[in-house]
């Protein structure tokens, strides 16, 4: 491939610089509106955006989502970045050497598997002459049992209801499954993990008029809409707010958002419930 043909390399000035192009185009919130719907720090915030070094995922997956936007393709565009700053992780070359020893000779890629092979076997010979030497301790000193697998998982909780859906790893897979732009210039969506089995709600407004002005989501199962479930979030100077989120009891729940956002000390409310 020629130099011509080759595509150009993203670089983390240009990813920084297209963040700062979405959040201009969502409203130009401030990093204390930001925080207050991500989660986030100020100084994470303000970081990501400077294009000093690669933001988080989940950082990236906060501001993109707090900008109104869909968070997969920005993430999947960071890893492709990530992946260019690291090239140990890059899929190793086929070329017939493979690496040249301080008198020049080259190593051939056949010679080099031999010798792998090698290795890896005195590493494993070592490993169980070592193994039996610890069993034989462990078999006269009682020591407490390791954690189960289902033990490890449960020091991991992935979330309950009303929980910030930025404090768990749910955001990492959040999709989303409804959405609907009203004619009041806002856009009510319900999104959703899978991982967690879990859903929150998320109102963006686009009239401009965030700062001074209030805007409110309620998420609810739709069985009952003033349950223990419902989940619901208000704010004033901010462009888009997000609920905490709701855990599904059973794949057959269905749930719905409301929203509404006032304007100059008049309350707007945008319209039917949006339902999942």
């Amino acid at each position: 491939m020629t130099d011509e043909t080759k595509p150009e390399i993203d670089k983390i000035e240009s990813f920084a610089a297209d963040l700062r192009r979405l959040r201009q185009a969502s409203g130009s919130p401030t990093f204390q509106a930001l925080h207050r719907t991500t989660g986030i720090s100020k100084t994470v915030l303000s970081d990501a955006l400077k294009g000093d070094r690669l933001p988080t995922e989940p950082t990236v997956s906060g501001l993109v989502t707090a900008f109104g936007e869909d968070p997969a393709p920005w993430c999947e565009r960071r890893e492709r970045i990530r992946r260019s700053l690291n090239p140990v992780d890059e899929p190793t070359r086929t070329s017939s050497t493979v690496n040249k020893g301080s008198g020049g000779r080259v190593i051939s890629v056949r010679k080099a598997a031999i010798l792998a092979l090698v290795a890896s076997l005195v590493v494993g010979a070592i490993a169980s002459v070592t193994t039996g030497i610890l069993v034989s301790n462990q078999a006269q000193t009682p020591q407490a049992s390791a954690p189960s697998p289902t033990e490890t998982s449960q020091a991991l909780p992935a979330g309950k209801t009303g929980d910030n859906i930025f404090d768990s790893k749910c955001v990492n897979d959040g999709k989303i499954i409804a959405s609907e732009e009203r004619a009041e210039k806002a856009q009510l969506q319900i999104l959703m993990s899978n991982r967690c089995n879990s859903l929150w709600a998320r109102v963006t407004r686009y009239d401009g008029k965030a700062y001074g002005n209030t805007i409110a989501i309620r998420i609810y199962d739709k069985n009952e809409p003033s349950g223990p479930l419902t989940q619901q979030a208000d704010a004033k100077d901010v462009q888009t707010i997000l609920t905490t989120m709701i855990v599904q009891k059973t794949v057959t729940d269905q749930f719905c958002a409301v929203a509404s956002y006032t304007t100059d000390g008049r309350n707007v409310d945008l319209g039917l419930p949006i339902c999942v």
